[in-house]
């Protein structure tokens, strides 16, 4: 029998199969997909600063969680195609099947 968990997981292989972004964690390379990213501002001294660069999907479960690696977290560095960014915000979904990371790139 599928459960919503098992079924969630799949979807989600099924998205980031179909549109890859390879990504970097604590050494080892896994495969993400980019999400939609709504453009907000917000006030810093010295004017206004765009909140992100860039969201990633991963997948939760299958990469860390059924292997006891730990996943990436707030203030975590991620590197795509030799950008690193730092995890400025997550939200997991409600299965625990993948987690979103909003990224920020450190390089600025």
């Amino acid at each position: 029998m599928t459960t919503l968990k098992t079924q969630a997981v799949s979807d989600l292989s099924y998205i980031i199969s179909d549109s890859p972004t390879a990504y970097t964690f604590d050494s080892r390379t896994y495969n993400g997909t980019r999400a939609a990213l709504g453009r907000s501002e917000r006030n810093e001294l010295g004017g206004f600063e765009i909140d992100f660069d860039l969201a990633l999907i991963i997948r939760l479960y299958s990469d860390f969680t059924a292997v006891a690696v730990t996943p990436p977290a707030v203030g975590s560095r991620v590197t795509i195609a030799s950008v690193t960014y730092e995890v400025a915000r997550i939200t997991d979904d409600e299965l625990g099947a993948g987690r979103r990371l909003d990224l920020r790139s450190i390089s600025r």
